[in-house]
């Protein structure tokens, strides 16, 4: 019986030391990586849960605790223990999360972050391995709820299916994901969606839709929250600085601050909207300045016109108003032009655009330029050179600082907003992959997309003068605006395009089916 009793107090002290020393693990456990309970959001993590919005958007740098937040964001709702909002507690929460492709950004990056946060006892049976479903790829809760995971390399089929509570994007999927997601929750009243990322993939759909749209989202529909690495309180300064020591400028600013940068980079690299886009809506040029108009033409993609004042120094630019739309007609875009220059009593100097528009149609016989013509817009394009690198040196001069004044040669006013919209965000056109980008040389073209504004602006600064060779000292400039513009033309370079010599008598001759480099038959000055 004595042997029995020392069995039984052996036995206790045993199970009584490996319960002290589980607990001492799991407290040990819970300072080093902290669950649900121990969570401590920094600012913006806090501003990201606290929002109400149908749509938020946790956009920033890597490692500034986005897909952290994400994650705690799914567990409070799946379980009902949200802080910020009520959720009523009979409900099964139906849950989706949305990675980039299953094994690296579901299985390795968020299943760590999901199997670190989540509480034990809110598992069945206090277990990952009982609670998640490889087959249905879904992680059940105690009480009901669940997380189903899909990713953007699965057929468009699989996300589809019935309603959901809520759906997390972790990192950017391609529109048509997301579109169809988002059906997911058009039945549910407390639908919500969110999506956490770093733009790695430069100027994309969200950044044209979401993050710069041409009209911004209400805040109730959308919040965007952006954060920077330094937003990590719990990020060494010192780790961060050499993780990005090595990246380049854009590079660094995409993976440190989250910031939509072309993956080419921009084509306009001075332009700022704090310091060009500021001029008030009805600013009109005083009357000794030059008065120039240039367009892009389209119609199934839009057509651009800008108007174009110019100082007569030489040395200051106002792009002051523009028309930009697709669909119009020629004969209704020539009424718009002609009606808005009445109003405004303006007399217009010249008239450039793109060169395409002197080739005549195959089917009528005619080309844009000569309906233009016909409609009382004369439009002379001749000397605008092929090579846009010109019209393009030229813009990135004028958009830098005068010495002379401390402000830009050239300013847009709040007319233009679709100028501003392509300038702040035009990219280089890039070869098709990411992967790509490193193996060969950067090219030097522009992105053939929302590039109309730029485009009719790169025909008319082919026309001015160099800055590095412009006069600073005054200059006797004549009232006349022709004689004024001869002047102006005086100015400049010998390589420069002058539009004051053109004949721009247009001649077409319906039996000759020439085609002269691209000239279809007309000819200038013939």
């Amino acid at each position: 019986m004595a042997y029995h009793r020392k069995t039984k107090d052996v036995d206790a002290q045993f199970n009584l030391d490996d319960a002290l020393s589980t607990l001492a693990e799991a407290l040990t456990k819970q300072a080093d990586q902290p669950n649900l309970l121990g969570y401590k959001p920094h600012e913006k993590q806090e501003e990201f849960h606290k929002s109400t919005s149908y749509g938020r958007w946790f956009l920033g740098g890597n490692r500034s605790g986005k897909s952290v937040a994400g994650t705690v964001e799914d567990l409070w709702w799946a379980t009902k223990r949200h802080p910020y909002m009520q959720i009523p507690s009979h409900l099964q929460i139906r849950g989706r999360v949305v990675g980039s492709d299953f094994v690296n950004g579901i299985e390795t990056t968020l299943f760590p972050i999901f199997k670190r946060w989540v509480l034990p006892s809110d598992l069945i049976g206090g277990s990952w391995e009982e609670s998640y479903s490889k087959e249905l790829k879904t992680l059940f809760f105690a009480d009901g709820s669940f997380i189903e995971f899909r990713s953007s390399d699965q057929d468009l089929v699989k996300h589809a299916g019935t309603s959901r509570h809520f759906i997390h994007f972790d990192e950017e999927p391609p529109q048509v994901y997301f579109d169809e997601n988002l059906q997911r929750l058009a039945d549910e009243k407390l639908g919500r969606w969110w999506i956490t990322m770093t733009p790695v993939e430069g100027m994309t759909w969200m950044a044209d839709t979401m993050y710069e749209p041409e009209k911004p989202f209400p805040p109730e529909i959308l919040h965007i929250v952006q954060v920077i690495q330094s937003d990590n309180p719990y990020l060494p300064k010192e780790s961060r600085e050499k993780a990005l020591a090595f990246l380049s400028d854009d590079e660094r600013r995409k993976r440190e601050e989250g910031q939509f940068i072309g993956r080419g980079g921009k084509v306009l690299s001075g332009y700022s909207e704090r310091s060009h886009f500021v001029l008030p809506v009805g600013w009109r040029p005083p009357s000794d300045w030059t008065i120039y108009t240039s367009q892009d033409h389209g119609f199934r993609t839009p057509a651009a016109v800008g108007w174009h004042a110019v100082h007569p120094s030489g040395r200051r630019i106002v792009t002051f108003h523009e028309i930009y739309g697709a669909g119009i007609l020629v004969k209704d875009m020539a009424n718009r032009i002609l009606r808005f220059e009445e109003e405004n009593k303006l007399k217009i100097f010249m008239r450039t655009g793109d060169p395409n528009m002197k080739q005549r149609s195959g089917a009528t016989g005619t080309s844009i330029l000569h309906t233009y013509a016909i409609n009382g817009v004369n439009i002379g394009v001749e000397g605008v050179p092929r090579d846009e690198s010109i019209g393009i040196d030229r813009m990135n001069d004028y958009l830098q600082i005068d010495p002379m004044t401390n402000e830009p040669y050239w300013q847009l006013t709040r007319e233009c907003p679709k100028h501003n919209w392509e300038f702040k965000k035009l990219p280089w056109k890039t070869s098709f992959s990411v992967k790509n980008d490193r193996k060969v040389s950067a090219v030097e073209k522009v992105q053939d997309k929302d590039n109309h504004a730029f485009d009719e602006c790169k025909y008319f600064f082919t026309f001015m003068q160099d800055l590095s060779t412009a006069v600073e000292t005054p200059v006797a400039w004549s009232k006349d605006p022709y004689i004024r513009g001869m002047q102006i033309a005086a100015t400049v370079p010998p390589d420069a395009h002058n539009p004051i010599q053109w004949d721009t008598t247009e001649s077409f001759v319906l039996d000759q089916m020439i085609q002269d480099d691209g000239d279809y038959g007309w000819s200038y000055g013939d």
